[in-house]
């Protein structure tokens, strides 16, 4: 697939390039107003005295700072050049979504770097310089830098936002991404509390600060309280913001991750009516219908089969099915409903319960499917609708723990004076119709067939035989060639002309 080439080394080149500029046309006005005469005088002189002075603290920092930006970026440029839509690496990812901040941070240094360089070169060059002219200086580097910085961070932020991150990290999750600096929500308001307020504050301070000193040679504190003051109520107020903000964010964010881990029990508070508090109400409404569809989806599984379940949720609810071959288990109970006349109601349905408890685990250990209880009864299937290449070796597996925990069943039926209990099983092998069978209101997952009918004529042979275990010639023929059977003889099957090859487990040892 051919992927439209993006400008990326000219966005992250000429944003930066641009902010300069600002900074730079803006450094040519306040200079004007922040400035006295006599330390523009000084400056001047300094610039005749040392002329190559002014290519260091101008010049140097831009290239230094480009530099600092191609090299934090390359290898994400790297990736790029040749990007194809198959996933970027974390390291390159991660570079993507800290271009913003890390960019605009080094172009608020090149000025902080220019600035030092001046007032060094001042320092040891005329050694007389004032104070209020390095404070000056330092101030308006300062909202020079904050200027290149905002101008940065809100326009690569922007880009990325709407075009970079969809275009090569759309199918992230960017939360996931290791490497990434992740502002919180009160950084990110007191950056913007800096480009509205600080920023603003701080020049016109210096410009106060001049004509006062022009005007009379000393401050006023009110040139400088007032501002302060000011600067010091709006972080307060700004922060109150945010915490408002974040801190309701933090608690949906950690209810959200808890949903995702299966904790449905989210209790967030809403205290506010704006867009948070319907966010908060909703996601515990979410919360709520979550714990209602796993309730049911819970109780839908001890319905039907936990496999069947989600193969019916998962839109397979057409009437029909298909073919398949599959082996199918029928157990019996022997002699139970003589000996549930010796029993209370009680006892019987205990035993009962424990019974089918523990033959469907060794049923469902294997992979095999509950299909239905029939009185004491159970048919199992195998190979559907889960396809198992082994199946008639797992329905064998099921059956031999099924007669293994019958005998620990017994001794704990024994402990309570309950009689023991025998069950017969049958196993056979062939096609069956698996599908959904009914009405287009009510449906059954079952399988239907001649092979259904001969597994169960199989299991009734196991009271004419006296053993608990017979296998059709079909299913062992599938079975691994390893297992250890027993020919019984060959046995005729109602509905089938020929007679069948019946096996049971071999003895060991």
């Amino acid at each position: 697939m051919k992927i439209r080439r993006f400008p990326y080394i000219t966005v992250f080149t000429v944003i930066p390039v641009v902010a300069n500029l600002i900074a730079v046309a803006a450094s040519f006005v306040l200079n004007d107003y922040v400035y006295l005469d006599e330390e523009r005088e000084t400056f001047r002189k300094f610039t005749v005295a040392v002329p190559w002075a002014m290519w260091v603290f101008n010049a140097l920092p831009f290239p230094a700072v480009m530099l600092a930006v191609y090299s934090y970026l390359w290898p994400l440029f790297r990736e790029l050049r040749r990007f194809d839509g198959t996933p970027l690496s974390d390291r390159a990812a991660s570079r993507l979504l800290n271009a913003p901040l890390v960019i605009s941070a080094l172009g608020m240094a090149g000025w902080v770097l220019g600035t030092s360089l001046s007032i060094s070169l001042q320092v040891y060059y005329i050694r007389n310089v004032q104070f209020h002219g390095m404070l000056v200086t330092i101030t308006n580097a300062l909202c020079l830098g904050g200027i290149t910085f905002v101008f940065s961070y809100y326009a690569l932020d922007y880009v990325n936002r709407r075009v970079v991150i969809l275009r090569f990290l759309g199918s992230r999750s960017l939360s996931e991404i290791p490497g990434v600096f992740r502002p919180s929500v009160t950084m990110r308001f007191f950056i913007f509390y800096f480009s509205v307020a600080v920023l603003p504050v701080l020049m016109v301070t210096q410009m106060l600060a001049r004509s006062a000193l022009a005007a009379s040679g000393t401050l006023t504190p009110p040139v400088l309280l007032f501002p302060l003051a000011a600067l010091f109520v709006g972080t307060v107020l700004s922060w109150l913001l945010a915490r408002a903000f974040e801190q309701p964010l933090v608690e949906m964010k950690t209810a959200v991750q808890g949903i995702q881990q299966g904790s449905l029990e989210p209790q967030l508070t809403a205290t506010s009516t704006d867009e948070l508090g319907h966010l908060a109400e909703g996601i515990n409404h979410m919360a709520q219908g979550l714990r209602e569809k796993e309730f049911m989806k819970e109780t839908f599984g001890k319905v039907v089969a936990p496999a069947v379940r989600d193969h019916l949720l998962k839109g397979n609810l057409q009437l029909g099915g298909e073919m398949r071959v599959a082996t199918v288990l029928f157990c019996d109970l022997r002699g139970f409903t003589a000996l549930s006349e010796k029993l209370t109601p009680a006892q019987v349905v205990e035993m009962l319960n424990v019974h089918f408890d523990t033959m469907s685990r060794c049923i469902e250990g294997e992979g095999g499917l509950i299909n239905k209880f029939i009185g004491d009864a159970i048919m199992a299937i195998y190979n559907v609708p889960l396809p198992y290449a082994d199946h008639a070796s797992r329905a064998y597996r099921s059956a031999l723990r099924m007669l293994e925990s019958l005998s620990a069943m017994n001794a704990s039926f024994a402990a309570r004076s309950l009689p023991p209990l025998k069950i017969g099983i049958g196993l056979h092998t062939g096609e069956v119709l698996a599908g959904n069978i009914g009405s287009a209101s009510r449906l059954e997952y079952t399988v239907i067939g001649d092979t259904v009918n001969v597994a169960s004529r199989i299991e009734g042979l196991c009271k004419e035989t006296g053993l608990p275990l017979l296998i059709s010639e079909a299913t062992a023929a599938q079975m691994q060639q390893d297992t250890q059977l027993e020919v019984i003889g060959e046995f005729p099957i109602r509905g089938r002309e020929k007679p069948i090859r019946i096996y049971t487990a071999g003895k060991t040892g």
